[in-house]
């Protein structure tokens, strides 16, 4: 939903932007604009003014760095209208091309309207019980400066007993013992340890440790790890309330017990990801089919749950890889949603055209690092080029293949992705996600590289890369979409899929994928195939369907993502898959892949069943003792009534059997004394043998 504010509040920053006000008015439509140089000091009375005749409705400022003020301003005069701000000084007014930004001013004003639903939070509980995990004195050291604002415990390596002064009070417990392995989260960790032995209190010349006191596990809310060696925890750095520090980075370690004394309390976290297990393509039937989450998880917050997966929202850090690469949309992204991030892009490329931009381009960036490298640009450098339009998530590696495909949809030449280089470990999900948005609208003929990713910290390489880009011919687009990306992950790819085509310079009915790509189809062997229709049971997507009125197999290309639990859970090894997408109307609609005509039972004539099923039971078992009989065998070609209504006609006793005789002590001698001449027997055909 898109919110129309009662009015805008533009400030110049002391003459520092110009505005072109009748183009900014066409663009934002009923929108009062109002213009100022110094808004947030001598004019502040005019901001005061707007928000007590708002009535109801939002006033938005074109300024996010004084924001603190007006939000004061607001709360303390009983103000009648909602407040929202945009940042339009360094994403387009402070910029060499400033003076030709205003199609982006009006964009990015405008996009600050689109309203973004806010993720539900977990809470986690803290009272302050931290282990010390260290190899030396430092670890001490911690726990005295911590003492008394924290309920400390202390776990130190074996192998320093005795090479560490005892403290003068023992106000904190000592252990000494290797920590074999950790989890949890903040407020509920546990870490093992194979030997966990407590300290000696009459040790005289190092602190000592008593007998061994056996496998044991420490339970905390926070960990201070001092060890110097490989984390406890994968991608480490993450996880709330474990923090690691070098023991000999005196700075570092003080910034942490600075950190940990604040760490008391309940926190509030974002539950970054939603997950619907009824459309997880995990496995079925304990077949496993796709990983790609579990894969691309860097924390280890998700992991197997039967036939879907499960997500810890107290361990998840929010990096969004998993709803990237999901290709049915069982994982998505909360903060924002994909359907929140194609409508802000809906929005900032209609109003881009609208106000005059003929060319825009999108660049996705993140909170963090890149705000902080477009603000660089802008104070220190030549500031964005006016056709590039920034654009902010929560994480560029929650980006999945409907956003950036998306994003070209609505009109944009090309998408530039600022991806921090701090992380490049977990950007192997963007980097398939680029690669697969590339190879198909290169196929439609829209050109290379239409969706870019930028791998630097220099806020100068970063404008050059993007005034290069600016400078040139634009890039084909497509006009901006009138279509809503709204619905699940699949259906949003199709209609976006769909406008691409409709628009592309060299529409193809079929365009071939690289293998693994979610789109595709299912080739089934026909001499292969005998319709036990146990990939109907595991298809995940309904794609593969059976028909309940007659031998039948039918594939609905559309909904197939290429999981694979189809080609593995058949036993006749009958199914291949081809990566690919067809943009005919054939893909939307069930077409027959296998059908026979039912076998009729050889003694009532009702179908039961398939023929090359029969046929190839009865050619498995005819050599099975069971079924040596004629009549036993032809059973297998009647229904489940008919082959007992047969047995039960015919004169054999399945219970019958040969007369059982219990073997007597003499039966056994008699045996034995047999054996025993046989063996003589055999050693005298030996001699003779060796004579």
């Amino acid at each position: 939903m898109t919110e129309s504010p009662a009015k805008i509040l533009l400030c110049d920053c002391n003459g520092a932007m110009r505005f072109d006000i009748k183009t900014l008015s066409k663009a934002l439509g009923s929108a009062t604009i109002e213009t100022f140089n110094a808004l947030c000091r001598h004019q502040i009375d005019a901001a005061r003014h707007a928000l007590a005749q708002g009535g109801g409705r939002t006033v938005r400022i074109a300024c996010t760095q004084e924001a603190p003020i007006f939000l004061e301003l607001s709360e303390g005069n009983d103000a009648e209208a909602a407040l929202s701000f945009v940042n339009i000084r360094e994403q387009a007014g402070w910029s060499r091309e400033g003076g030709k930004a205003t199609a982006k001013m009006a964009a990015l004003i405008a996009e600050a309207g689109v309203h973004a639903p806010p993720a539900t939070q977990v809470s986690m509980q803290s009272e302050g019980r931290l282990l010390i995990l260290g190899a030396g004195d430092e670890a001490i050291r911690a726990a005295q400066r911590l003492d008394g604002h924290l309920d400390i415990t202390v776990a130190l390596s074996p192998e320093v007993a005795g090479e560490i002064m005892p403290p003068a009070v023992a106000s904190f417990p000592i252990f000494f013992g290797a920590a074999t392995r950790a989890g949890g989260h903040l407020g509920n960790f546990n870490v093992s340890f194979a030997s966990l032995s407590p300290s000696d209190p009459s040790s005289r010349n190092g602190l000592g440790f008593t007998k061994s006191g056996g496998e044991k596990t420490l339970s905390a809310d926070l960990i201070l790890d001092l060890r110097a060696k490989t984390p406890l925890f994968p991608a480490a750095q993450r996880r709330d309330g474990y923090v690691l520090c070098a023991p000999n980075d005196s700075t570092h370690v003080e910034r942490a017990l600075f950190d940990l004394i604040d760490m008391v309390g309940t926190f509030d976290k974002p539950r970054y990801v939603n997950y619907e297990s009824n459309l997880c393509a995990h496995a079925r039937n304990a077949i496993q089919g796709c990983r790609q989450c579990l894969d691309i998880c860097p924390t280890g917050a998700i992991g197997p749950d039967g036939d879907h997966v499960a997500i810890d929202p107290y361990i998840c850090a929010g990096c969004g890889g998993c709803a990237g690469v999901c290709p049915t949309g069982a994982v998505e992204y909360a903060m924002p949603s994909a359907t929140t991030a194609l409508a802000r892009l809906r929005v900032l490329m209609q109003t881009a055209r609208k106000a005059g931009e003929s060319a825009p381009r999108v660049l996705i960036h993140d909170q963090e690092f890149g705000a902080e490298a477009i603000t660089l640009m802008a104070r220190f450098g030549q500031g964005l080029p006016a056709r590039v339009i920034p654009f902010a998530m929560n994480e560029v590696t929650q980006l999945s293949g409907d956003v950036l495909l998306g994003a070209l949809a609505h009109g944009a030449c090309r998408v530039f992705v600022l991806a921090p280089p701090h992380k490049r470990e977990d950007q192997d999900g963007l980097l398939r996600q680029v690669a697969l948005a590339n190879e198909i609208v290169g196929a439609l003929g829209y050109g290379e590289e239409q969706v870019c990713v930028i791998d630097s910290n220099d806020p100068e390489a970063i404008a050059a890369r993007l005034y290069q880009d600016a400078e040139h011919a634009p890039a084909r687009s497509t006009p901006t979409g009138g279509f809503a990306s709204v619905g699940k992950k699949r259906h949003r790819l199709h209609v976006i899929l769909e406008h691409l085509h409709d628009h592309a310079p060299t529409p193809v009915d079929i365009l071939p994928l690289t293998p693994g790509a979610p789109f595709g189809a299912v080739i089934v062997d026909q001499n292969k195939c005998t319709l036990c229709l146990s990939c109907v049971n595991a298809c995940p997507a309904a794609a593969l369907t059976d028909n309940p009125n007659a031998p039948q197999l039918n594939f609905r290309e559309i909904n197939c993502i290429q999981c694979g639990l189809c080609r593995t859970t058949c036993p006749e090894d009958a199914i291949t898959l081809e990566a690919r997408i067809d943009f005919t109307r054939a893909a939307l609609t069930p077409r027959t892949v296998k059908e026979e005509e039912p076998f009729a039972c050889v003694r009532c004539a009702k179908p039961f069943g398939v023929r090359s099923t029969i046929e190839r039971m009865i050619e498995k078992v005819k050599d099975n003792p069971m079924f040596a009989e004629p009549e036993a065998l032809n059973r297998l070609r009647m229904c489940d009534q008919c082959r007992v209504i047969d047995l039960a006609l015919s004169n054999e006793d399945p219970w019958a059997s040969t007369e059982r005789r219990v073997k007597s002590t003499d039966d056994y001698l008699a045996e034995r004394d047999k054996l025993r001449q046989d063996a003589a027997t055999q050693r005298g055909k030996s001699g003779e043998d060796d004579v």
